[in-house]
């Protein structure tokens, strides 16, 4: 075997392959390193909705015009893979697209679910308020998750660390899920709706 597929056989059992660096360290951080746009998803996905019509009071017809913002993420998503894979930058392929994902994720998430009352707008610009900002959510969030996927066949050669990989990456992402619908449960369940 080449020495960069070599497998670590010292009769310590370690099946680790020596060209990767896939430590345990590496594999952590991966695994937890896209949880906050994981977190910012769920929220997404979860509560968005029931916040536009019960909190915000648009109609259900106005509130799912924020899902123009999936519209925005389809459009998006295929357009990152290419471009991460043909664009080499400074700091490296995929790490300017996560990069300019969070920067869009950060200010977008918080002004949807920021009230939008101060700006006095009326319905119209209620409406223009809650396309725009999901849409830049989702591009920004789109730019993130792919570039941070795209990241695993440069962190390891091997099949079985990439699965590991992804397995973890995964496990963060229910948690996120998990963490949010308990975070939920505690809020609605806890909490008088008269407070709210």
């Amino acid at each position: 075997r080449d020495s960069s597929t070599r497998v670590n056989e010292e009769g310590s059992g370690n099946t680790e392959i020596l060209r990767d660096g896939v430590t345990n360290m590496v594999l952590a951080g991966y695994s937890v390193g896209h949880f906050a746009n994981d977190l910012c998803a769920s929220m997404w996905f979860i509560y968005l909705s029931y916040y536009l019509i019960s909190v915000v009071g648009l109609s259900s017809n106005v509130a799912g015009l924020a899902a123009v913002g999936l519209i925005a993420d389809g459009i998006t998503t295929p357009i990152v893979g290419y471009f991460s894979d043909k664009l080499a930058c400074a700091c490296g392929k995929r790490n300017t697209w996560y990069y300019m994902g969070s920067l869009l994720v950060m200010p977008s998430f918080l002004f949807i679910f920021l009230d939008f009352s101060f700006l006095g707008h009326g319905t119209a610009g209620q409406t223009a308020w809650y396309v725009t900002w999901p849409a830049i959510f989702n591009v920004g969030w789109a730019s993130v998750q792919i570039s941070h996927l795209a990241i695993v066949n440069q962190l390891s050669y091997s099949q079985r660390k990439r699965d590991q990989l992804s397995t973890y990456r995964n496990g963060a992402t229910y948690g996120a899920n998990i963490l949010v619908l308990s975070l939920a449960l505690g809020l609605f369940y806890f909490i008088d709706n008269q407070t709210l």
